[in-house]
């Protein structure tokens, strides 16, 4: 009556006089309320209501019900009136006590809530008990054939007071069976009457039927069709039902029950109708209890020695079910000669009297009955608790039920102030009817499609009740069979999908950098006497840039340099012997009004645009002047835009032009050179024309070679090449100078510049010879210097097994003792993640085999448990890795020693593949989990997500578990946010798309925040991810803010300047305490590019100098734009060079350069950066006496395709050349490049090389002492020779940076070494 728990009784209260909340807050008149709307959504049962047809109308909500204290209240009309009449009288004490106290006011009324609703309560309470103990039980029990005598309660079961020995529970005998002996009395329905009126003493009411196929009215209310629709004939007239009650006569006594209940009871969605015989049959099993003979013989009566003996020869029905039941057991095999295998519920009713249950059921609940009375110490009768005074105690002992009925109603009851014989509706005893002495017997006893007339010989002829609604089955999978699959492939493609998305995303960041390329023309003039601001188009791959146009009338050119005065080419416009110029060809676009291009014979054509057509036409108005003064014309074409760029001769086809007049050089120069070797290609006679009459100036020939135009090389070359003196260079007179030059020098082959060789040059301060790279031709000499010292030292190697077992073992053993700590760390995280995930499936599958859901669901279970938690392991995981500032701090402690810091990088992508691998597992494993729970009745799942509310009235479909669950659809959202992040860290993404790639692994966040909500549902285990994920979680943190606090550090750059092959040189101040170590590398931003963009950058500046230096190549859409911000064309009048924010350092395995006593270092290409910083720290430190650290000597090897983009390189190197007295670094440069694809500065190196070092010892190119070999290294002959020159050394410490062909060469190198004993080459490297 008031719910299971105080929060329930608390949810149905008014708080106001005592009262429980009436509808629409009118608790008057008491005998016409009703409780209010459950608007807050008390967990009622819901079963789908069996009388509708479709899935919207059988599953509704359960705030169409009122508030009652019963969970199962609204099963059937009857039931619901009795809440309804307890309801009632709760209020109508309530009020009383308020009346009799004077609590009428409002505040009396609020104040004194819970004293008067107490009150009421146990008023209410009480008589209940009275009622049911007292009045209900023994005329449950026996009614004997006057109706006047009943079981005689108090001289079996005396009260003899409190019994704290007793325990109050419910027996299961009592609960799966004898309690259930009621259903046999269950009639198929009611008649109900109306009040009297008139002559009509017994108005009974018609009740409507609105199923299709069936009458549209009847006598009586049918149950089966009422189940779980209990309100509409509450609410049409709730007094009508209790006459009917009193009225309608009960089933008689036995073993059957009504179709209403043995076939037509409610059921679940996917059967809407059940046998609660069997039922009742299977509970009993379900719980575990024993046969019937052994429950006789527990509640002390003897067993039963025969079927026969079963019956009590006062039903006959009796006789024919146990005939029938015998059969039943003959026909399976089992004992007929006495009941042994008998269920409890079966066997009791066969037992059943004439007037009441058989002695067992009587016995077990006299046995329960006795429990729940003795066993309550707030029984209404225990005058100990003092509860109840003598007065209120004898109000109860005289209440009736037909009293109660009575004061709450408008139900006149026999015996009842004001009733009598005239007016009565219903006898004093409501639980037994006397046919004729009491009021309106039923007109008949309810039978199925029988049809008589109510009142007789009326005319009122009508079927007494209908027939039940068929059961209706369900499948729970039906709409999903396309949505499923469908789902699961809509997450497999957007794979692919996202792929392309990659892809496009790659090709839009080319037409961007194409477009970033491209310049804004600002309209602005220069005071400057014949010079004029333009954009010159450089090319389609180069873009534009902005330029001075300078007219030179004295010496016949047209000059051109950037905003800053730096020449950047010329045009010549005087005539040299067979070019002669007599006029100049200007091409204006007739679409566009802005772009024109300069073209004359021999040169590069400049292509120029402008703000609008009025500087155009103010640029050719001076320009015409200009010729005339110096003897030209001007001839004046228009064409289309895209004509005058498509047909431009540009830049990048002058430097092929200029590659194949160097390669003619070589061809003419090298008499034995193949000339299909040059690769020249088509040589016609206009491109020969061409190349003959090429006149280079000292900047162009500079901007061919992609060098300074001050550069040491161009210098020397252009005063040794210009013999004549005019300041340009011929044809000729660089094909005499490279004659020259190359006299008796052979240029390498293909095959000579890749195969290695067994001598190597030493340089002749004793340094290490490097074998393998003598590129001359049997019987050429040897330029390279001379080494100092002997290598033909006594070696003692071990013998190498012959065997391939032996090999392989021997292979294997030396690399676990190269990557013993990594291979230590990653085994041991490998072991602790597979000790997660079989914990967690060993679980699930055995040790939680009670919830039953690894039953329902199989191997999925176990399997997604399991890789869950391994997902919780290894995504907190990763944060670790990702703390750069934790891991810079602890590489510099004693721990570098046990924990191999560097290979953080490696071990986050290690654990990021482990991770996606069980992100993959716990998909699929859901994929049958779905399918699985999705086939299963909504109401079974219940019991398997014990934690989980989902309202009754909501399908658990497919689309609910997948969309509608926070489980499911944050489940959906991290997928694709895994999907995301895994495709865009791919390389091709790094390299393409940088940054989409950072943006989408930024995606973290908000996967952490989906997996803490995934498990947030409770579905099938408490939210487990916050013990895996907060320890992690707050060391990132710290480590985070340690970055932002330097992040929002403002550093002012200081110098910013582009160099050849798009390099762009930073040079920034250096923060105050900020300390790193050569070899480290720092994250950058620019304020002008967005400060939350961060890039990593290895440093090239020393610790010992004051400011920091960053080398960046332009190669992607930002350092693109960076090298545009840091571009002084592009920086207004007075404008600020842009700042950066600056976050690190951070530590990597070249800083550990000096803790080998050989350092190894090795660059390729653009990874030539690390050590830059390296190589400064090593000038600084050998400027000191004694350097304290162990390293002794250094070999740097710089392999590079041309040298040409890295003239920055050389100055650092010829730095170290200069102070390093003690020959504490060797040098080695490598060109890879192949003489057929030689360009300017590569042909150029290799003749000054062999030229000017046999001269004075160094290159005349890079003014270098170091050797410049030509071909590629072969690393395993290098290591052993330097392993030959120093054997007492025991490790080698090699460092690596550049592309991953040449990390892994050299990885392979050190690993060749190691297969044999001795000396342990230890590598590190990182790729770019």
């Amino acid at each position: 009556m008031y719910g299971p728990a105080k929060a329930w009784t608390d949810a149905i209260r008014e708080f106001r006089g005592g009262r429980l909340k009436a509808l629409d807050d009118k608790p008057h008149p008491i005998s016409m309320s009703l409780p209010d709307r459950n608007n807050i959504r008390l967990p009622y049962a819901n079963p789908p209501n069996p009388r509708e047809t479709t899935r919207e109308t059988r599953l509704r909500g359960v705030n169409r019900f009122w508030r009652l204290g019963n969970p199962r209240g609204f099963e059937n009309p009857f039931l619901l009136s009795f809440g309804v009449l307890w309801f009632r009288l709760h209020n109508y004490y309530a009020n009383e006590t308020a009346t009799s106290k004077g609590w009428t006011s409002d505040e009396d009324l609020f104040k004194f809530d819970e004293r008067i609703f107490n009150q009421a309560r146990k008023m209410v309470v009480g008589i209940y008990q009275k009622i049911v103990f007292y009045d209900w039980l023994p005329r449950w029990l026996k009614i004997e054939a006057n109706n006047s005598t009943f079981f005689n309660i108090t001289g079996r079961i005396p009260y003899r007071g409190y019994d704290p020995t007793v325990h109050p529970g419910i027996t299961h005998e009592f609960q799966t069976s004898a309690m259930r002996f009621g259903h046999t009395l269950v009639t198929p329905g009611l008649w109900r009457r109306a009040a009297r009126s008139g002559t009509n003493q017994c108005p009974w009411i018609p009740s409507t039927v609105n199923i299709a196929g069936q009458p549209g009215e009847v006598h009586a209310l049918r149950l089966c069709n009422a189940y779980w629709n209990s309100q509409e004939s509450v609410t049409e007239d709730v007094d009508a039902l209790f006459r009917g009650m009193a009225s309608t006569l009960a089933e008689r006594e036995d073993n059957i029950m009504v179709a209403d209940l043995a076939g037509d009871v409610f059921g679940p969605l996917e059967f809407s109708r059940r046998d609660l015989g069997a039922i009742n049959i299977q509970r009993a099993r379900d719980h575990g209890l024993p046969d019937y003979q052994s429950v006789r013989e527990a509640f002390g009566l003897p067993r039963i020695e025969s079927f026969e003996a079963m019956h009590n020869g006062s039903i006959d029905t009796n006789l024919l079910a146990i005939q029938q039941l015998k059969a039943v057991y003959s026909n399976a095999g089992l004992n007929v000669s006495a009941p042994d295998d008998v269920d409890l519920f079966v066997g009791g009713l066969i037992e059943t009297t004439f007037d009441g249950p058989g002695p067992l059921f009587t016995e077990i609940t006299l046995d329960a009955f006795r429990r729940i009375r003795d066993g309550d110490r707030f029984w209404y009768e225990n005058r100990d608790n003092g509860l109840f005074s003598d007065t209120e105690l004898n109000v109860i002992n005289s209440m009736t039920l037909g009293e109660v009925i009575a004061k709450v109603t408008n139900v006149k009851v026999q015996g009842q102030p004001g009733v009598n014989g005239q007016n009565r509706e219903v006898q004093q005893d409501v639980f037994i009817h006397n046919g004729a002495n009491d009021p309106c017997p039923q007109p008949a006893q309810l039978n199925i499609n029988t049809a008589i007339s109510v009142p007789p010989n009326s005319g009122n002829n009508r079927t007494i009740i209908e027939n039940c609604v068929p059961w209706q089955t369900y499948d729970y999978f039906s709409g999903s069979e396309v949505s499923f699959p469908l789902t699961f492939l809509a997450v497999a493609l957007l794979i692919p999908a996202t792929i392309g998305l990659m892809i496009c995303m790659a090709k839009y960041r080319e037409k961007k950098l194409a477009k970033a390329r491209q310049r804004i023309v600002r309209r602005e003039k220069t005071k400057e006497p014949h010079t004029y601001l333009a954009i010159e188009w450089v090319g389609p791959n180069d873009g534009e840039r902005h330029i001075k146009i300078k007219f030179d009338e004295n010496r016949k050119k047209i000059h051109v340099s950037d905003r800053r005065g730096k020449p950047l080419r010329m045009i010549d416009l005087r005539s040299h012997g067979s070019k002669q110029i007599d006029k100049l060809h200007i091409w204006v676009s007739e679409d566009t009004g802005t772009v024109m291009s300069v073209r004359t014979e021999g040169e590069i054509d400049l292509v120029l645009k402008f703000s609008d057509a009025m500087d155009r036409q103010e640029f050719i108005q001076k320009l015409e002047p200009f010729l005339r003064g110096i003897g030209l014309s001007l001839q004046k074409v228009n064409f289309k835009e895209e004509v005058i760029k498509k047909n431009a001769t540009t830049k990048e086809q002058r430097q092929k032009l200029l590659d194949k007049f160097f390669r003619i050089i070589c061809l003419q120069a090298f008499k034995h050179t193949n000339m299909d070797a040059m690769d020249l290609g088509v040589l016609d006679i206009e491109t020969s024309k061409q190349i003959a009459d090429i006149q280079l100036t000292r900047t162009e020939f500079a901007e061919a070679l992609q060098l300074k135009p001050t550069s040491l090389f161009v210098r020397n070359m252009f005063v040794l090449v210009d013999a004549d003196k005019t300041g340009f260079i011929s044809f000729k007179e660089f094909l005499d100078f490279f004659v020259v030059l190359s006299s008796g020098i052979s240029m390498p082959t293909k095959e000579e510049g890749t195969r290695s060789g067994t001598r190597q040059t030493l340089k002749a301060r004793g340094s290490t010879i490097v074998r393998g790279y003598n590129t001359m031709k049997p019987g050429t000499k040897n330029i390279s210097m001379k080494r100092q010292q002997s290598v033909s030292a006594p070696t003692n190697f071990a013998v190498y097994p012959r065997t391939a077992f032996g090999q392989k073992w021997y292979n294997f053993s030396q690399w676990v003792a190269t990557y013993q700590l990594q291979i230590f760390w990653l085994t041991l995280y490998t072991l602790v993640l597979v000790g997660v995930f079989l914990e967690r499936a060993f679980y699930y599958a055995f040790e939680r085999e009670h919830a039953g859901l690894r039953r329902l669901a199989g191997d999925g279970v176990t399997t997604t448990r399991g890789a869950a938690s391994a997902m919780m392991f290894t995504y907190s995981s990763l944060l670790i890795t990702m703390s750069r500032n934790m891991i810079t701090f602890f590489r510099e402690t004693f721990l570098h020693r046990f924990f191999p810091w560097d290979s953080m990088h490696l071990f986050h992508k290690y654990i990021a593949a482990l991770a996606l691998a069980f992100t993959i597992l716990h998909i699929i494993g859901h994929g049958f989990n779905l399918y699985h729970i999705s086939t299963q009745a909504s109401g079974d799942l219940n019991c398997y997500f014990t934690e989980y509310f989902r309202a009754t009235d909501v399908l658990a479909s497919f689309h609910y578990w997948t969309y509608e669950t926070i489980t499911g659809f944050t489940g959906v959202l991290a997928t694709i946010v895994v999907i995301v992040m895994y495709v865009f860290a791919m390389p091709y993404a790094r390299a393409h798309a940088f940054k989409a790639f950072w943006k989408t692994h930024n995606l973290y966040i908000v996967l952490y925040i989906l997996m803490i909500l995934h498990g947030s549902g409770r579905l099938v285990q408490p939210p487990l991810f916050q013990w895996y994920f907060i320890p992690p979680m707050i060391i990132f943190i710290i480590d985070k803010l340690i970055s932002l606090s330097r992040n929002n550090i403002e550093i002012t750059v200081k110098k910013a300047e582009l160099l050849p092959s798009d390099v762009t040189a930073l040079i920034f101040k250096r923060p105050a305490n900020f300390e790193y170590k050569s070899g480290q590398w720092v994250r950058i931003s620019c304020l002008n590019l967005g400060s939350n963009e961060y890039h990593p950058f290895t440093l090239t500046s020393a610790p010992h100098e004051e400011n920091l230096s960053l080398h960046i190549r332009a190669v992607g859409p930002w350092t693109t734009n960076l090298r545009a911000e840091y571009d002084a064309n592009n920086l207004e009048t007075g404008q600020e060079i842009p700042k950066l924010y600056l976050d690190g350092p951070y530590g990597e395995g070249h800083q550990d350069w000096y803790r080998y006593k050989v350092a190894i270092l090795v660059g390729g290409g653009i990874g030539v950066t690390p050590f830059a910083s390296i190589l400064k720290d090593i000038v600084n430190k050998s400027k000191i006496d004694e350097m304290r650290f162990p390293c002794k000597k250094v070999y740097f090897l710089w392999v590079t395709r041309t040298q040409k983009q890295f003239e920055w390189m050389t100055d650092i190197i010829r730095e170290v050349e200069q102070n390093d007295a003690n020959g504490f670094v060797d040098t080695h440069i490598f060109i890879t490049q192949f003489q057929q694809k030689y360009d300017i500065r590569t042909t150029m190196l290799y003749i000054c090389e062999r030229h000017f070092q046999k001269v004075a010892g160094r290159s005349l190119f890079t003014g270098l002492s170091a050797v410049t070999h030509f071909g590629r290294p072969k690393m395993t002959d290098i290591l052993r020779n330097i392993k030959l020159e120093h054997q007492n050394v025991n490790l080698f410490g090699v460092f690596s940076c550049g592309p991953a062909p040449l990390t892994r060469g050299l990885d392979r190198a050190c690993a060749d070494m190691n297969k044999v004993e001795g000396a342990v080459f230890k590598h590190h490297f990182e790729n770019f």
